[in-house]
């Protein structure tokens, strides 16, 4: 195991695309830190830069104690000279070799052989629960057997760190499932320290210890998966983890890990991420389906909306109803917002028609700056 260190790195392709702005991240030993982010935000190229597959302008990358990129020291290890694994979207297996074959690549690459190649083969299989698959060819295998494989080709060689690079994405939904919990187990037993890849929240939700969202090249935000899904420090950050509700306000109070704001309809408190003090305008932030809807005559007075934690967000009028397969979609115009959208299960929408006035609540709140003019990067300490 080894930690592994990122220090200002840049990687532009062109004086017009930079890909790393600057990049500052550590990550622990035994870790696994999840990259997080959408297409084109770098994590991939982040991925390969640590790897040594892509090199950077400027900046240092070290695996434990040891310098293994620095172009400002003329400094660059090779990949294969830098003791990693690294499991690739494609599985990138051999075709006319045989599992065994494949998995004892990279041995043959370090000069192993006889028993302790065969040994060594036998043990990465059963870690990855296909010893009996040892003598069939990938071609004979299932997507999610093929993906165990190139991992048990990864771990193989007992590396510092564990590379993935979107591994899981080439699977149907049942067996991402399955293959997480598999690939978190493994990470339990082997306690090898490992930057994963995605841009599935719930794929990596399920497996890291932090995540890193990047956004425009940077570091938007790290921390646990708890905090960056509940807590998110920009509306960027916000969108891409599933907020797609937001409420313009403007802060009474911020004290502690909670904000008070004044919406049109009154006030609403919730915690808030980075809120600079009263009088500044913010955004509350939700998602449409913890959204709750329901006859504003029905509701006996303020406070009253439902469960204790429920915040009101305003009263307002239906504009549309439209049918989902696993549940009803609301839209609702509420003044001085405008249209929202509530995603509410089967059998909540009821009592709900065209133009009627409705009171919109929820529970899981996030009160976020209204001015995104710059990504912060939270670095919090576990």
């Amino acid at each position: 195991m080894a930690q592994i260190g990122i220090a200002a790195l840049t990687r532009a392709y062109t004086a017009t695309n930079t890909v790393l702005d600057e990049i500052d991240l550590d990550v622990k030993e035994g870790e696994l830190l999840g990259l997080l982010g959408p297409s084109g935000c770098g994590k991939s190229t982040l991925l390969r830069c640590v790897a040594g597959l892509d090199r950077p302008q400027s900046g240092r990358i070290s695996i434990g104690d040891r310098t293994m990129t620095d172009p400002a020291a003329r400094c660059f290890v090779p990949p294969e000279s830098r003791n990693l694994g690294m499991v690739f979207q494609n599985y990138a297996l051999w075709p006319h070799l045989s599992v065994a074959q494949n998995v004892a690549y990279p041995l043959r690459r370090r000069k192993v052989r006889g028993a302790e190649l065969d040994r060594r083969v036998s043990e990465a299989l059963e870690l990855v629960g296909l010893p009996e698959t040892a003598g069939r060819r990938p071609g004979q295998l299932s997507g999610g057997q093929q993906q165990r494989v190139s991992i048990a080709r990864a771990i193989v060689t007992e590396p510092s760190v564990l590379l993935f690079d979107e591994p899981l994405s080439n699977l149907d939904a049942n067996l991402r499932r399955l293959l997480r919990r598999e690939i978190r187990a493994l990470h339990e037993r082997t306690g090898t320290t490992a930057l994963y890849v995605t841009h599935d929240q719930d794929e990596i939700g399920g497996l890291a210890d932090r995540v890193a969202v990047l956004a425009g090249g940077r570091v938007a935000q790290l921390g646990t998966p708890r905090e960056v899904f509940t807590l998110p420090a920009t509306r960027q950050v916000a969108e891409f983890v599933g907020f797609d509700v937001f409420i313009p306000g403007v802060a009474v109070s911020a004290d502690g890990a909670d904000c008070t704001v004044q919406v049109t309809d009154g006030r609403v408190r919730a915690p808030h991420v980075g809120v600079a003090g009263p009088g500044r305008p913010v955004l509350i932030a939700a998602r449409s389906r913890a959204l709750t809807v329901r006859p504003a005559d029905t509701v006996p007075g303020p406070g009253a909306v439902g469960s204790p934690s429920e915040e009101s967000l305003g009263t307002g009028r239906v504009v549309a109803i439209a049918r989902l397969g696993d549940g009803v979609e609301v839209e609702v115009d509420l003044p001085g917002t405008g249209k929202i959208v509530a995603v509410l299960g089967l059998g909540r929408d009821s009592p709900l028609e065209r133009g009627q006035r409705v009171l919109v609540s929820c529970a899981e709140l996030v009160v976020l700056p209204a001015e995104d003019g710059s990504i912060r990067s939270m670095n919090r300490s576990h």
